[in-house]
């Protein structure tokens, strides 16, 4: 079983990474972080095997600054560093993670990254429908009214979404969806 933390700042991102990885078969989370701070220590608490880490943490503690003490500090797992702008699919980050895992280079090469993008990402209906409402340009309480959902709702099966299309927007995700034929034109 790999052992993973799961640090990012936003939380629709660390809620979707989260489900990513917890969908995978031989892989737990074993902690979510907020912040370069926490992930440090969370690390170190909880024996990660590999940090899943935000690539844009700010002072006190940055990106760069929490690598460097997770490696001294953490019994040396491994750490995947996720692009700020949801550049990897879910298939990549489950990708890296085992790559980490076995002590290879966790980043996914050019041509893994390249044959994903025509990889199927699999939505269920709900979130389909959240998303194409969200692209018809319903507020969250607006595509909860239409769906006869709540919000809250709403709000988690975009998070679930934006997981598995590895983005961290509302537009980002509506843009992966339609480029993977998920909403149509």
């Amino acid at each position: 079983m790999i052992r993973v933390l799961v640090a990012d700042g936003h939380e629709p991102r660390r809620a979707g990474l989260r489900s990513v990885v917890e969908a995978e078969r031989g892989m737990s989370v074993i902690a979510t972080a907020t912040s370069g701070l926490e992930a440090v220590a969370l690390a170190v608490a909880r024996r990660a095997d590999v940090v899943l880490l935000d690539a844009g943490f700010p002072p006190p503690m940055s990106t760069s600054e929490a690598i460097a003490a997770i490696t001294a500090r953490a019994g040396h797992p491994r750490v995947v560093v996720i692009p700020e702008r949801g550049g990897w699919t879910a298939t990549e980050v489950i990708r890296s993670i085992r790559a980490a895992a076995r002590g290879e280079s966790p980043a996914a090469t050019d041509a893994e990254m390249d044959a994903d993008k025509t990889t199927p990402v699999h939505l269920s209906e709900r979130e389909r429908e959240v998303l194409a409402a969200v692209a018809s340009g319903a507020s969250n309480r607006d595509a909860a009214a239409m769906l006869f959902i709540s919000e809250s709702t709403v709000k988690s099966h975009l998070s679930h979404a934006y997981g598995k299309l590895g983005v961290d927007s509302r537009v980002d995700a509506v843009a992966q969806a339609r480029q993977r034929g998920l909403l149509g034109a």
